[in-house]
């Protein structure tokens, strides 16, 4: 998809002045802003348009957006820690983290579309099966 990008000045006064999709919107806007669009106001700066192509259709490979949920032991709520744009890898795997201080246990649980109630129903799951686990259950 091709961009229609408004600037004007030079260096370090060089800015964007508006962005368009429409490129007869951005030679309207550019006209307006160099005051050649009115006999009346004096053009009052160097606008220009610029063109781009934008690169949103070409993502390549095998790239998700991965939410990172913590799940802990006594929470009824997960909390979202952070999320990210990687490739999907194995050490992003779901997983139990034993507290070294304490017997609370936390579990992270990735995924790729945000859904923080499947991702406390997983946390939960985790920990249930951890603590029979250990148990010898």
């Amino acid at each position: 998809m091709t961009i229609y990008v408004v600037t004007s000045g030079e260096y370090s006064e060089y800015g964007i002045n508006r962005v368009f999709l429409d490129k007869e919107k951005a030679e309207i806007y550019c006209a307006l802003c160099n005051g050649d669009a009115s006999p009346y106001k004096p053009g009052f700066s160097n606008a220009q348009i610029e063109t781009y192509e934008s690169s949103d259709d070409d993502i390549q490979g095998n790239i998700d957006i991965q939410y990172q949920y913590m799940v802990h032991e006594e929470s009824n709520e997960p909390s979202k820690e952070y999320y990210n744009v990687f490739r999907m890898h194995p050490k992003n795997e779901n997983r139990i983290i034993p507290s070294p201080f304490g017997k609370r246990l936390k579990a992270l649980v990735y995924l790729t579309r945000e859904d923080p109630e499947l991702a406390f129903k997983i946390g939960k799951d985790m920990i249930a099966r951890y603590k029979a686990e250990q148990e010898g259950l």
